[in-house]
């Protein structure tokens, strides 16, 4: 069994092919960690439920899960995103702690894990079927992943990045990349 297929669901809602054969790709090769760890080492910065074994999979769905919900709510019509903005939205979102703890395995969340996130995309571009353009909206999706945990502050000290949007959310603000995706088109 691939990797990729814990997340059916989620890819199910990528339309494009190459988006998603690329979301396929990249699932595949990220650390076996992702796919057993909690969301969060200390268990202070996430929800009960994606805590324990397997708790960074249930939180990566649950973001896919609020980022469809709100592609369907009215309040998000005026953003007038498009398909294809909503697929490469869920692949930012299925990617962004895919790096959680690093290359390597440890038992702390990597402060650089958006960063190595983002990333591992472009590293693996030639791989890719998707466009070199899609691959660098991405990227930019996912290294605007900062949540409220005290390493996220550290890191956007460390290299002078401001969040575009700090809604202070336990999700990782993954959810947060459907709401900057419009600023990314001006």
């Amino acid at each position: 069994m691939e990797k990729s297929q814990i997340f059916s669901t989620e890819l199910s809602y990528i339309k494009d092919d190459k988006i998603r054969l690329s979301t396929i790709y990249l699932l595949n090769n990220l650390p076996d960690y992702f796919y057993i760890i909690p969301s969060s080492s200390s268990g202070k910065y996430h929800p009960e439920y994606a805590l324990g074994v397997g708790g960074l999979v249930r939180h990566t769905k649950a973001a896919v899960r609020i980022a469809v919900e709100l592609f369907r709510d009215n309040v998000f019509n005026t953003f007038e995103f498009s398909e294809h903005s909503h697929d490469l939205i869920i692949m930012a979102l299925l990617l962004h702690d895919g790096f959680k703890q690093g290359k390597v395995a440890s038992n702390h969340t990597a402060f650089d894990h958006p960063l190595i996130a983002a990333n591992f995309v472009f590293e693996n571009i030639a791989n890719l079927p998707m466009s070199k353009f899609d691959a660098l909206q991405v990227r930019r999706l996912i290294a605007s992943h900062m949540g409220r945990e005290r390493l996220c502050r550290v890191v956007s000290d460390e290299l002078n990045l401001k969040p575009v949007i700090n809604a202070d959310m336990a999700l990782g603000e993954g959810t947060g990349a459907v709401m900057m995706f419009s600023l990314l088109d001006l």
